[in-house]
């Protein structure tokens, strides 16, 4: 699965790896947007990932991660985002969104509510990996260092 992994991320990062490149010889952290309505959820891996060496951006919701994105995707490597935000959005459309604005940025997905056979479908979508939750965090923390 990692190796799945890492060329996944690899043709997402094609198109920069010059830029990639430059940060990793400048030594800047792997910046990482972490979305998802549940606290609880959202502030421990944000946390673990900040203990791992990660920078870590947080939104709640749809309409906050878009305003991440708005403010900083030219530094964001890496989304890790909740399917189903109580009406808030999802996402999928978040993954569209990203998409839609030509952002070659790997976007991850971790929901309570996928069961095995999404997995693949999710994947065509465009997700680099897809999480069942609860998810191990060092699962994730393995999927997002595949990216570097």
């Amino acid at each position: 699965m990692l190796d799945k992994n890492k060329k996944m991320c690899s043709d997402y990062q094609s198109d920069y790896s010059v830029k990639t490149a430059k940060r990793k010889k400048e030594g800047a952290m792997l910046k990482i947007l972490i979305v998802d309505d549940e606290e609880h959820v959202r502030v421990p891996l944000s946390r673990y990932l900040e203990s791992k060496g990660m920078a870590v951006l947080q939104a709640s919701n749809l309409k906050e991660a878009i305003e991440v994105l708005d403010a900083a995707q030219s530094e964001i490597q890496v989304i890790v985002t909740d399917n189903d935000m109580e009406n808030q959005g999802d996402g999928l459309l978040l993954l569209k969104e990203v998409q839609q604005r030509g952002l070659l940025i790997p976007v991850m997905l971790a929901s309570g509510r996928i069961i095995e056979s999404d997995r693949e479908k999710l994947r065509q979508e465009g997700f680099m990996e897809v999480f069942c939750k609860p998810a191990k965090r060092e699962d994730i923390l393995q999927a997002i260092k595949a990216c570097r």
